[in-house]
């Protein structure tokens, strides 16, 4: 079959190998669509000291039920469209035990620890099937849209966390893809003020169209003063930092209001990951800050209810699409600044 390896920092090969055999417990997806994630591009320009190289990459995908193990056959369809949640859980831990599978101690994920979608076909692992990652695709939702379930599940966890709900003043600081799915969700929740913070103008204008109510260049406007302006200067329910930024999740605690909460949704680079906070702002504030990178089988079964209902319309997320043979141009388009969602079309 074909695939696209990682051997390395800007090695990427379209290559001949192997078709996965499966075992008695395990599942062979022949894959439809599969999208680009940002940690997809950061391993891709840095390498990944996680990864055991060669390594498939990808792991927001969906695809067909091509061949199922005969333990597991009674539990699924043949040529069944599917979306898996990548992450691969234990099931056993105390983490899991209560819900909390994305702290899982033993979690894996696809794309990472084992190989993932970039290529015609992907093995399932059982561990995979045995903690609910399957989630069978809705008849009026597109393979592609179906890919894009993994991105938005993590924007829900994150706001779940933070407990977005109706009538929240949210401020998301960052409007690359990840930045517009948070408006997409916070919407949903009921946000009635979505404001967003971003210095790339073309992006400033993406965030309207996908329904920010007050978009603000903080190079050229102070952010803080917007922000409690529009808030009768109370400051933002939520902020939600999607981007990687440490000035911005420092200043994040300046623009939240009394009782308010932060989400640290954007990992900094490594070497940068410690940041000055004024502690006596979390204190008299009485605020909450929550970290996110994940989500739960849970929350993914619902991410796929909300968009099969229409709640999420995730089609204009889709700004590219390319073969695995120009998965090269695929990665540089999705590194260009210009694109939301690049897709990859094995």
């Amino acid at each position: 079959m074909k695939a696209v390896r990682l051997y390395g920092a800007k090695d990427l090969r379209v290559e001949e190998i192997e078709k996965p055999k499966i075992s008695q417990n395990e599942i062979l997806m022949r894959v439809k669509a599969a999208m680009i994630c940002a940690s997809d591009i950061r391993s891709y320009n840095y390498g990944n000291g996680r990864m055991r190289l060669p390594r498939v990459l990808g792991h927001e995908i969906s695809g067909d039920i091509e061949e199922i193990g005969s333990n597991v056959k009674a539990y699924f369809n043949p040529r069944m469209r599917l979306t898996l949640n990548p992450n691969i859980f234990c099931g056993r831990c105390v983490y899991c035990i209560t819900g909390r599978h994305e702290l899982c101690d033993e979690r894996l994920a696809l794309g990472f620890d084992v190989d993932g979608g970039f290529a015609e076909y992907l093995l399932i692992p059982s561990e995979s099937i045995r903690t609910g990652a399957i989630c069978e695709i809705p008849d009026n939702l597109s393979y592609e849209d179906a890919a894009l379930i993994e991105p938005i599940s993590c924007c829900l966890h994150a706001q779940n966390l933070v407990e977005v709900g109706p009538g929240d003043t949210v401020t998301i600081v960052g409007a690359g893809p990840m930045g517009i799915m948070h408006i997409m969700v916070a919407k949903a929740l009921g946000a009635s003020n979505v404001i967003v913070s971003e210095i790339v103008e073309q992006r400033l204008q993406t965030a309207i169209d996908f329904g920010a109510d007050v978009v603000v260049d903080p190079v050229k406007e102070d952010l803080a003063s917007r922000i409690f302006e529009a808030t009768g200067g109370r400051g933002s329910d939520v902020v939600i930092v999607a981007v990687g930024s440490q000035s911005a999740l420092e200043q994040a605690f300046n623009l939240v209001s009394k009782g308010g909460r932060v989400s640290f949704f954007a990992g900094l680079p490594k070497g940068k990951e410690n940041v000055a906070l004024n502690a006596n702002i979390i204190h008299y504030k009485e605020m909450l800050a929550s970290g996110s990178f994940a989500s739960t089988p849970y929350e993914f079964h619902q991410t796929v209810k909300l968009t099969a209902s229409g709640i999420l319309n995730v089609k204009p997320l889709i700004t590219h699409r390319f073969s695995l043979d120009d998965t090269s141009q695929a990665f540089e388009t999705a590194m260009s600044g210009r694109a939301l969602k690049v897709c990859i079309n094995p």
